[in-house]
């Protein structure tokens, strides 16, 4: 664990090729921010704690950024030695952070309607890294102030894109935002700084307003889920970046569509978008949601046209 800023901590772990954060903002009042996997608990989070003397029966609220396995699977290892904390995260997520059936099916098997689908061994990897059920005790709605102390207010904010629920928190006076997975930049990194996971967002407009409001805010530090810290005009330069990738992208895949001249599927049209905006190595499929999202936008903008083939959903230039 490190003390990034007074009574701001990050708990790092190494998760695959990339770096896995969770954050503990302690003062008369405490909060964890997200559980990681199943085995962060017991392997991280919990021994972090007791080496800068934190009881984890001390702690106040468990609030989880969004439904993702990486940021919500701890929550039965952390209800266990916290159990008078409650649990918190966005009633629009709440459903999935909530229930491991009903995330497997509507945010894991998502693709499936689509024909596409992970590997064995990826679905293997998420229900053993899921973990129980547990329930949520607190729903927010974004922009809720938790108060650590007199002198502590920390903001919730409301940043979804990623997932529809997606929040962070303000810690005003560190003039810190930690953002978990809200903000993708380019692609997820390994731990040389390549490129080799796709930025998974699944909402154009309400992803490029949380950049906004970000941006917006008075912070000179920027935590997240899985790369570096940031601070001063790097943070602001690195969400420019990412809001820039996404009218690239947008551009990119409406050349797709031109240039194809006929009806795309989803999974072809996922597939020229992989060689035009990457190539990705890992989770490609997760290039889906990004994708599909640019595909509604333009019929949105009247540029494309959703169409059936073959009983799918297809998509062409207009």
């Amino acid at each position: 664990m490190t003390e990034l800023l007074p009574g701001l901590h990050q708990i790092r772990q190494i998760l695959g090729p990339r770096y896995l954060h969770q954050y503990l903002l302690v003062g008369e009042r405490s909060l964890l921010l997200d559980t990681g996997i199943a085995s962060s608990p017991g392997e991280y989070i919990l021994p972090t704690m007791r080496s800068i003397g934190f009881d984890p029966a001390d702690l106040d609220f468990i609030m989880i950024s969004h439904a993702d396995v990486d940021h919500m699977g701890g929550n039965s290892a952390m209800r266990q030695a916290s159990p008078q904390s409650l649990l918190a995260c966005h009633y629009k997520d709440a459903p999935w952070i909530g229930s491991r059936s009903a995330i497997m099916a509507e945010r894991y098997g998502w693709y499936r309607q689509f024909d596409m689908d992970y590997d064995a061994g990826t679905w293997e990897w998420i229900d053993a890294n899921i973990g129980p059920d547990v329930r949520v005790d607190l729903e927010l709605s974004g922009d809720e102030t938790i108060w650590l102390g007199g002198d502590r207010p920390v903001r919730v904010l409301n940043l979804p894109g990623h997932s529809p629920g997606h929040i962070g928190l303000y810690d005003e006076a560190n003039r810190a935002a930690i953002i978990i997975d809200a903000v993708l930049w380019r692609g997820l990194l390994d731990m040389d700084g390549n490129i080799v996971h796709p930025p998974p967002y699944f909402q154009i407009r309400p992803y490029l307003d949380s950049i906004d409001l970000l941006l917006s805010l008075d912070f000179e530090h920027l935590y997240t889920g899985h790369y570096h810290n940031m601070s001063g005009a790097n943070a602001r330069q690195w969400l420019t970046e990412s809001k820039a990738h996404v009218q690239d992208s947008h551009a990119a895949i409406a050349g797709i569509l031109q240039s194809a001249g006929r009806p795309l599927t989803l999974p072809e049209a996922h597939a020229l978008a992989n060689e035009t905006i990457g190539p990705y190595e890992v989770f490609v499929i997760e290039l889906a949601g990004p994708v599909y999202a640019h595909l509604q936008q333009l019929v949105a903008e009247g540029e494309a046209s959703r169409v059936e083939m073959n009983g799918k959903p297809a998509w062409v230039a207009v």
